[in-house]
């Protein structure tokens, strides 16, 4: 997926609503997330719940952040 790919996705642009603007800092945490939920598709129990724990404040938190976005994905990966 490339950047355009990203930025004009229905996911990121949620995202950028939710962080107020796009940045460099959204996207990566954009893509962390997706490779967390195709890993968790592998990985996780269909009955565990889903929590994650960030340690930090900066821009890509947000996109780990979106509860709908996380859901969408979720549904997205088959989970």
């Amino acid at each position: 997926m490339n950047a355009q790919q990203i930025m004009d996705s229905d996911e990121f642009k949620r995202c950028e609503a939710f962080h107020g603007h796009p940045c460099g800092g959204l996207a990566i945490g954009y893509m962390a997330a997706r490779a967390g939920l195709d890993w968790l598709k592998e990985k996780r129990a269909v009955d565990e719940a889903l929590v994650a724990i960030v340690e930090t404040d900066a821009c890509c938190v947000d996109a780990i952040n979106r509860e709908d976005r996380v859901s969408s994905m979720l549904q997205r990966v088959g989970l």
